[in-house]
């Protein structure tokens, strides 16, 4: 039995190893160089489109080939004017991200593919780049999601102010799941949300339920605030 134990655990450290050497291997960059792998925009605002440009260096002593760059999104696009470097050769990649209608702390990767030697040698890689900014909405709420208990009959409220937007409107306030009913008053800015347990059903919906507020806000005009029941 004791042996039975020995070789199971042997396999499976066996595997563990393999997997990661892959992932070093796969992750790892062997000779595409950049200035910096990360760049912080700082503070922005929703619907700001900003631009960096990030230097690569072929630091290896073979040619290396770009073929692909692989966003997050769609929001974030990067360009070169040429996808094959000899050693010590440099390229710019200009980087675009459209921050649209995000809010606080929020990061886009750019990931970059490449082959490195040439003939049947040559490998895959791949390196990440990070853009990150600090993002101030045009409109701000509190609190960032209502939480309810299942057996308790209960009301809560969402309150808005001016974000980058000094003045702004709240047009419409509905919830998604049947359980929840939205109160728009419009005077005082706030939503208020009523919550019937006798209409809740766990796993009745695979989105889970939130409350959506339609502001004059361009770059966010709905506004998703998450429902969550406990």
């Amino acid at each position: 039995m004791r042996r039975v134990a020995n070789l199971i655990a042997a396999i499976l450290f066996a595997v563990v190893s393999i997997a990661t050497a892959y992932l070093a291997v796969a992750d790892i960059p062997e000779g595409l160089g950049v200035d910096r792998a990360r760049h912080d925009f700082g503070r922005r605002y929703q619907g700001d489109v900003v631009k960096t440009q990030f230097d690569l260096t072929n630091q290896s002593s073979e040619p290396i080939e770009i073929v692909r760059i692989r966003a997050q999104c769609d929001c974030t696009t990067g360009s070169l004017d040429r996808k094959t470097l000899v050693p010590g050769e440099s390229v710019p990649l200009e980087t675009i991200w459209r921050i649209g209608g995000k809010r606080g702390l929020v990061t886009a990767d750019l990931w970059l593919e490449y082959q490195q030697g040439s003939g049947s040698e040559r490998q895959l890689w791949q390196r990440r780049l990070v853009l990150s900014a600090d993002v101030l909405p045009d409109i701000l709420y509190s609190p960032s999601e209502l939480r309810f208990t299942k057996d308790t009959k209960a009301q809560q409220r969402v309150a808005f102010r001016p974000g980058r937007m000094t003045e702004f409107e709240l047009i419409e306030a509905r919830c998604t799941h049947r359980a929840f009913q939205a109160r728009l008053l419009e005077d005082e800015q706030v939503v208020d949300v009523d919550f019937d347990p006798s209409l809740w059903t766990a796993g009745q919906s695979k989105q889970p339920p939130e409350l959506i507020v339609t502001t004059t806000s361009v770059a966010e005009s709905l506004s998703r605030i998450p429902l969550r029941v406990q």
